[in-house]
């Protein structure tokens, strides 16, 4: 295997690295940003991911969803004073809960459609994968995902598995204070003051 990803996924933004022959390098999006946006827009009959969707939110406000990481994987209880948690008002796309599942409302056509927080994640996932085909000719894509240091188990689950929904190979899974001892390494330093 000589190449592997790095994915970190937050709230509000995401991005990958690439470990290319020992070296690595956070690699661009379409638009030559390091960071995408973590948001993802429903129109009549496309779904777009990044930061066409953030562009388009004064537009699509109803229609576009952002904050997802904080109700995958979450029951309503739990959601309950979050920041994106709660009804819907003003315009803003906001999550509800149906058979303990987060679902948001969009409007495609002429009609009113639920869509799972699981799917919205996938859709953020595969535009990971299309920065991450750009970087390899290798048919496999193995990557280990950072998370917040909130995400619960179930939210980890969730994000594991819309990783490999958009055909990711999930090595492992980290949480943001262990990623940044390991890419300081500082987990090295400590050994060798021993």
């Amino acid at each position: 295997m000589t190449v592997a990803f790095g994915i970190y996924v937050g709230c509000s933004s995401c991005c990958i690295a690439v470990n290319k022959d020992g070296k690595f390098e956070v690699v661009a999006n379409a638009a030559g940003d390091r960071v995408t946006p973590a948001v993802v827009a429903y129109h009549d009959m496309e779904v777009v991911t990044g930061l066409a969707a953030k562009q388009g939110m004064i537009r699509h406000a109803a229609n576009t969803i952002q904050n997802v990481l904080r109700v995958v994987g979450t029951t309503e209880d739990e959601n309950q004073g979050q920041p994106g948690g709660g009804s819907s008002s003003g315009g803003v796309c906001r999550p509800n809960w149906e058979g303990g599942q987060a679902r948001y409302s969009v409007q495609r056509g002429d009609k009113t459609v639920q869509i799972t927080a699981d799917e919205v994640i996938t859709h953020i996932f595969s535009l990971l994968k299309e920065i991450a085909i750009a970087h390899t000719s290798e048919p496999e894509l193995p990557v280990v995902i950072c998370v917040p240091a909130w995400s619960s188990e179930s939210t980890v689950a969730v994000v594991k598995k819309a990783a490999k929904k958009a055909t990711f190979n999930v090595q492992a899974t980290v949480s943001q204070p262990a990623a940044a001892v390991l890419a300081y390494g500082l987990a090295d330093d400590n050994k060798q003051n021993e």
